[in-house]
């Protein structure tokens, strides 16, 4: 496998793992604050009582929505600075 291969595989692996892991614990931050918004406004009286509880599914797509774009920019950025790092290793090896 060549050096260029090489530096694309290990920057995509990087990508991919910094993106389902922020994915995951962005979504899942997310999806607290919308449950949380959701019961103080059925407190205050705005929704209906039990709606976040009917609603659950809703909240979990809102919150998909909400953290999706965040983390493909991210992972994006995290690809192209791996792949520079990685190119610039092959480029200049360190010194033994």
């Amino acid at each position: 496998m060549s050096s260029a291969v090489r530096a694309v595989v290990a920057a995509a692996v990087a990508a991919v793992l910094v993106f389902v892991t922020g994915s995951v614990l962005l979504w899942a931050g997310d999806f607290t604050v919308l449950a949380i918004l959701s019961n103080l406004v059925e407190s205050l009286g705005i929704l209906p009582n039990g709606w976040s509880d009917s609603h659950m599914t809703d909240l979990l797509i809102a919150g998909l929505v909400i953290s999706l774009p965040p983390m493909v920019w991210f992972s994006a950025m995290v690809f192209r600075r791996a792949l520079a790092f990685e190119r610039d290793i092959a480029a200049n090896p360190p010194a033994a």
